[in-house]
Order: structure tokens, then sequence, then C-alpha cells
């Protein structure tokens, strides 16, 4: 499975590609990743070169780390990864010429604050439900974002417990244990309102602790989440820096089968790929931080390629997809 290969092992691996393949190297994180990138980068006809998939943040920095000292690779590879909790000033990014950050938190958000939501949201939503969300005066992207920066809190509460051991002075658990919160596989159906998009946190936390194994002080962690806010505003940081977007995606599936639309429950669970391999266009990415940086890096790294150009002859094997 390639996700237990270490960095040294895919490291090798893109030098034994170089044989084929003389153009950019792209490492990115997983799987929905490599299928949105594939749509911007330059790769071979039939995908299996130019696109590298490390499978988390970690093993792309570390797969770049291996090149540092490679004078034939060095200026070969590059990594675009999320910025997740860095944009909460949680940790500092490495400085890499060859290392490349989505805009704001994570892919998803960088796809969602783009004209793509509204396209979404006109092929899925309800015109009278959206038309009545903003007469309240609560367009569906602040619906969204409110619901998100509830969960948002919470994963950055849990990083700096898990980054700081903060609990020790001031435990989160009922027995004084680290932080350890589990937020793979929630079923957001259990605690989110699908008329309101309102979460219920008590039972969020219950879920949490269920399936973290742990007793929380949910009165401490309110409390905790409350200074976080708190501190957010005084930083300067949003709601897009706080929500994850994959919590965003999950909510959105919920809000248009009542909120916003009708939809089946079958209906809104391929939203994530069509908004990423569909609706999201390739102007909505021109007009990111990361396509510019993705320009920079090619421009300073002209005997390679690492975006397609359409409007010029390719070569004729490997050659970019139609």
């Amino acid at each position: 499975m390639r996700q237990y290969l270490s960095a040294v092992d895919v490291a090798n691996e893109i030098r034994m590609r170089r044989i084929r393949w003389p153009h950019a190297f792209v490492v990115v994180e997983g799987d929905s990743d490599a299928r949105f990138y594939r749509r911007f980068v330059f790769v071979s006809q039939d995908d299996s070169d130019g696109l590298i998939l490390a499978h988390g943040r970690e093993k792309v920095l570390g797969i770049l780390a291996q090149f540092d000292d490679d004078a034939q690779f060095v200026d070969q590879v590059v990594g675009i990864a999320d910025r997740d909790f860095w944009v909460l000033g949680e940790g500092c990014p490495p400085e890499r010429a060859n290392l490349l950050f989505t805009d704001g938190r994570d892919l998803e958000s960088m796809v969602l604050r783009s004209p793509a939501l509204s396209r979404l949201l006109d092929g899925y939503g309800s015109p009278d439900k959206l038309t009545a969300a903003k007469k309240n005066g609560r367009p569906a992207i602040d619906t969204l974002l409110a619901a998100g920066c509830v969960l948002g809190l919470l994963r950055w509460l849990n990083e700096r417990a898990r980054a700081t051991e903060a609990e020790a002075s001031d435990p989160l658990t009922r027995d004084g244990a680290p932080l350890r919160l589990d937020f793979n596989q929630l079923d957001f159906n259990k605690w989110v309102d699908r008329k309101t998009l309102d979460i219920d946190q008590a039972k969020l936390l219950q879920a949490l602790a269920h399936r973290s194994q742990q007793t929380l002080d949910e009165d401490r962690i309110q409390q905790a989440t409350a200074a976080l806010r708190e501190h957010a505003a005084s930083c300067g940081y949003g709601a897009w820096d706080i929500c994850c977007g994959h919590d965003l995606i999950e909510l959105l599936k919920i809000s248009l089968r009542s909120l916003f639309g009708s939809c089946s429950k079958q209906k809104v669970e391929g939203i994530e790929r069509v908004l990423l391999m569909s609706i999201y266009h390739q102007a909505d990415f021109a007009q990111t931080n990361l396509y510019a940086s993705m320009q920079q890096w090619q421009a300073n790294q002209p005997r390679v390629r690492l975006l397609p150009e359409p409007h010029t002859d390719l070569p004729e094997s490997p050659s970019a997809p139609s």
C-alpha cells in the first residue's frame, strides 16, 4: 500500500521516473488533491507521471527534504500542501522555494471561497430557500461558516493541547488525561439541525468523547473555545481561517437537504467530487495566490514544465491531457 511507503522510498521512485519524465514532479497530500491538481498541472497522457501522492502533509515535507542536496532534482520537485493550523499561527511553515500552499487553510476552503460555491448552490439549491436566507440576513456562506467555526474551534483547541500539553495545568478531560479528540468518521447528522444548520454542542462533545474514548470536561472545553474565539478576533483571524474545509463540505451536504435545498441524501453524497472536479473552473484557479506561486516557480525553472500550456505545441510523448 502506497501510504506505507517512506519519504525515502517515494523519493527513490521519483528518481526512477525521471528516466521517462523530464518535467516537474508535483507532490500532493492525498487522493482528492491528486484528482484536483491533475486538472491544473502538466502531467503525462496517462497521468502516471508528473503527480506524486504523498499521503499527508508531513510526508510531502519529508519527500522534498530528500532532494535538498541533490542538484539534479532540487529544481524539479515541487510540493503543494494545505496551510492547516499554520494559518492560525500554530507553528511556522518551512521556508522552501519548492513548497507551495493553498490559499487559506486547505484545498476545500480555497474552492468554497471561489465562485464555484454559487454555481453549486444554483444547481443543487432551491431558489426560494436561498432567497429567503438572504432576506433573513444570513446568506448561505455565512450560515456554513458559523456552523463550521464551532467545529473549527474544537479542532484548534485539540491541536493546541496536542502541541503544548497545556492540559497538564488546565485539564480539559475529567480524569486529567491529555486531550486527544478523534474527528474521523463523525456522523454530522446526529448533532446538526438540518433545518437551521445549528450544532448541538452537547451532542457533538458526546460524540467526540465516545469516538475518542475520553471523558471530556464540557464546561472547561466550552470556556476554552470561547477564549480561542476571542484570541482569533484579537489576532485578526476570520471564519475562513478557523473552519476546516472538510467540515464545511459535510455541512453543505446537510444544508442542501432542507435549509437551502430539497436534495436526497444520495444526491448530495457526491457533491465534493462535483465541486472539485467539475464546478471549479480554470478561471477560478487562475485567481488564486497558489496559481501565482506556481507561475513564479515555473518562471524560475524554465527547463522543466509545471503548468500546462494549452495554446502551444506540447511534447509528442508524453503529452498533456486534452
